[in-house]
């Protein structure tokens, strides 16, 4: 019994060491805002609680053995499927198909609304 409490704390401090600082890389990536720190908190907790869910179906539907299997499966997907990452950390993240490439194209940029004798 011992080590299962083991196995929840140390579930509980890994998952809360990852989500800041999965926050702390993804903000600068995507803005910086309070949205997207709030974007990175609900993915986390939901994340968690499809876990709880998880965990909650395989203890009352499947025997042990059954669980074992399936939980062996779930890691080996996680393991074997690609995941999603920026190609460069540096980088923002590539624009969505039919966005307009130049969206301030009617708009002054800043160095010309600096500099009011700047040709247009």
């Amino acid at each position: 019994m011992l080590w299962m409490g083991a196995a929840v704390v140390a579930g509980a401090f890994l998952l809360f060491l990852v989500q800041p600082m999965a926050g702390k890389v993804l903000l600068p990536l995507y803005g910086g805002s309070a949205a997207v720190w709030s974007a990175c908190l609900l993915f986390f907790q939901s994340v968690l609680l499809l876990g709880y869910v998880y965990a909650h179906f395989l203890a009352r539907a499947l025997k042990p053995r059954a669980q074992a299997a399936a939980h062996g499966a779930v890691v080996l997907a996680c393991v074997l499927l690609p995941r999603a990452a920026p190609q460069d950390p540096g980088s923002p993240p590539p624009a969505p198909q039919g966005c307009d490439e130049n969206p301030g194209h009617g708009e002054r940029s800043r160095a010309q609304a600096r500099a009011p004798d700047a040709p247009r």
